[in-house]
């Protein structure tokens, strides 16, 4: 569960990343 949870974060965070680097 733990793991599901950074991955997600993870994914989540690099999502977040990208959208600042385009915007």
């Amino acid at each position: 569960r733990l793991r599901l949870i950074e991955v997600f974060d993870v994914k989540r965070l690099q999502m977040r990343y990208a959208t600042s680097l385009i915007g």
